[in-house]
């Protein structure tokens, strides 16, 4: 349907996101056709997607893809900001993996500036311990003349760099003991909602 007729192919996927609105799959096909046809569509229907899945990350991924860029960064920060501390351990590390690609890809494709700098800042608050997404905001800051908090996380990159270098000497290869992963888990559960003491 989509080599032979590509607008009924948009008009059929359309017609199955209004049917099926819950349905994950149907509304990644459907972006993505939008995206590679550039159909004028394409932000409007996205948009529809980012609120009907709001914490989906794979499938808001594929909705961003489909926004102008300064959409993009909008759309980007709203997800940060209710992924902010609302992540299970289980989650974190693939969320960041999603979240990091779509951030590093957008702030790829335009010249540093107050807005690409302000998604990076946020980025980096979230998932602070990606130095990747630590230093592209470093080289932002060096960019457009921030030097003292360039240097600030250049300096931050560099004990991580240390910490991480160090962790690989002395437990190379070693999974992360249980103790420490249930420690971590009784962490956020207590950030989350403090022992009462009375």
């Amino acid at each position: 349907l989509f080599r032979s007729n590509t607008p009924a192919a948009v008009q059929g996927f359309r017609e199955l996101t209004r049917k099926h609105p819950d349905h994950v799959p149907t509304w990644k096909y459907y972006l993505r056709l939008l995206a590679i046809t550039k159909n004028s569509a394409g932000s409007e229907e996205a948009n529809a997607c980012l609120e009907s899945f709001p914490d989906c990350h794979p499938v808001a991924m594929v909705a961003v893809g489909s926004l102008s860029p300064k959409d993009q960064i909008l759309a980007l920060k709203k997800i940060l900001e209710r992924t902010r501390g609302n992540l299970a351990l289980f989650e974190y590390h693939h969320a960041l993996r999603l979240l990091r690609s779509a951030v590093m890809e957008c702030v790829k494709n335009q010249p540093p500036n107050a807005e690409t700098i302000s998604l990076l800042t946020t980025a980096c608050e979230v998932f602070p311990e990606s130095m990747l997404l630590k230093n592209q905001l470093a080289l932002q800051l060096q960019q457009t003349g921030q030097l003292e908090k360039a240097l600030g996380e250049f300096s931050s990159l560099a004990k991580s760099r240390e910490i991480q270098l160090l962790g690989t000497e002395e437990l190379p290869q070693e999974p992360m003991p249980y103790l420490w992963q249930f420690a971590r888990f009784i962490e956020k559960v207590l950030k989350e909602k403090p022992l009462n003491r009375d």
